[in-house]
């Protein structure tokens, strides 16, 4: 998402959250997990905030950073001296209510961005579906044929084509 810089960037983070609530309306009765940088912590008194709030209520999603089981304390620094909390997970109810196990950030010494890894943890049991089985249609592959199969085609295309029964009425002009 772009970065919050007074009112700069509005109209395109509203763009974004609308291609994100578009994607959820086509799928209506499936659980949903959104997440991700949307450079924009939920404390701050901003309209990427105010926009994202009341997207997460209008959709019916929740910040998993108001988890019992989050252990969030920030996901970006700057030199170590201001810190926010910019990456999000959003789920929809039954996911947070119920499957929630831990969200945590791995404040690695060794990453030398101002950007910490987020982490979802879920428990969840998903039951196995029966798949078909695959039927495979046997089509020419046109950048394999040499003169030979082409040729063959050509006799298979006219030997059909001489077999179809056209009704004289069809061809005859009045």
């Amino acid at each position: 998402m772009p970065y919050e810089k007074a009112n700069q960037n509005v109209e395109e983070f509203s763009f974004q959250v609308s291609v994100i609530d578009s994607v959820i309306k086509q799928y209506p009765n499936c659980h949903v997990i959104v997440g991700g940088d949307f450079n924009t912590d939920f404390s701050r008194q901003s309209f990427q905030s105010s926009v994202l709030k009341d997207f997460c209520v209008l959709s019916n999603l929740h910040p998993v950073c108001d988890h019992s089981n989050s252990l969030i304390d920030y996901t970006y620094n700057f030199n170590m001296t201001s810190f926010s909390t910019i990456y999000h997970f959003l789920l929809s109810g039954q996911l947070l209510n119920t499957c929630v196990h831990n969200v945590s950030i791995l404040h690695e010494c060794d990453n030398t961005s101002y950007h910490d890894p987020a982490c979802l943890k879920l428990d969840i049991s998903v039951a196995m579906l029966k798949c078909e089985k695959r039927v495979f249609t046997v089509r020419p592959s046109w950048d394999k044929a040499d003169a030979l199969h082409i040729e063959q085609y050509k006799k298979l295309l006219q030997n059909n084509l001489s077999n179809i029964a056209i009704p004289s009425g069809i061809i005859l002009i009045p």
